[in-house]
């Protein structure tokens, strides 16, 4: 494997320690968090919370087949 694959894996490693931590920098996180979401980013770092995943169907949400 290359450096670049290497390098990934380890950022994948340390990231799953705290997401919310590792995310928190990230430009989207601080786009939603200036608009008041905290407590939203906490909350869709949550693991194994449903067994349900919504989509978009139309203009309707559905449960993913």
């Amino acid at each position: 494997t290359g450096d670049a694959a290497l390098a990934m894996a380890f950022l994948y490693d340390e990231s799953q320690k705290n997401q919310v931590r590792f995310l928190r920098g990230s430009s989207h996180a601080s786009r939603l968090a200036a608009l008041g979401l905290k407590k939203d980013i906490r909350y869709c770092f949550q693991l194994d919370q449903t067994t349900a995943i919504p989509v978009m169907e139309g203009k309707y949400l559905v449960k993913l087949a």
